[in-house]
């Protein structure tokens, strides 16, 4: 039995190892948040009334990739949660074995 809880801790070991590699790679995702604000003010453009469009673009793409960035960060920790529940339940059989 002894055996045993020695295989399940380190099997626990390593799911540990790897749910913390899943968090640290979720943490060092770029969130790509990096807009320049639009240009223009209705108000102050008498001539025309309209809103000058210069930066709408950059602020939209950059929205487009806080989302894929969430996407991401969202899998990852998703994956790290999972192996932490496992690493639990095995460091929590190695225990019950060992005793």
């Amino acid at each position: 039995m002894k055996n045993l809880s020695i295989w399940f801790a380190g099997a626990a070991a390593l799911t540990g190892i790897i749910a913390a590699i899943f968090w640290w790679i979720s943490a060092r995702i770029d969130q790509g948040f990096d807009p320049a604000p639009p240009t223009g003010n209705i108000a102050k453009d008498d001539e025309n009334k309209t809103v000058s469009k210069g930066n709408w673009n950059d602020l939209y793409v950059s929205l487009f990739k806080i989302s894929d960035a969430l996407n991401a960060v969202a899998r990852l920790d998703r994956w790290a949660a999972i192996s932490t529940g496992i690493s639990v339940a095995l460091s929590g059989i190695s225990s019950l074995l060992g005793s």
